[in-house]
């Protein structure tokens, strides 16, 4: 999520129930018509974990096959 988007997220969080309406009014008149809205995908399956090993990063391809059930082709 970009910067402007998390601000905008945290000022309607802001808004009295009233003001909630109005704010929504605004946003749909700005928003372009006709076009369908898209919900970003939420990964359910990231978490953060103690694996006991320092660089996680280089292994994250072999910790989400191991994750998802499948074998790493690699041996690592």
């Amino acid at each position: 999520m970009s910067a402007d988007r998390g601000n905008l997220h945290r000022l309607v969080d802001q808004l009295d129930d009233e003001q909630v309406a109005e704010a929504a009014a605004l946003l749909h008149s700005l928003a372009p018509a006709g076009v369908p809205h898209q919900p970003r995908r939420r990964l359910s399956f990231i978490c953060a974990y103690d694996s006991g090993q320092t660089d996680t990063a280089a292994r994250s391809g072999a910790i989400l096959r191991e994750g998802l059930g499948a074998a790493d082709p690699h041996g690592r």
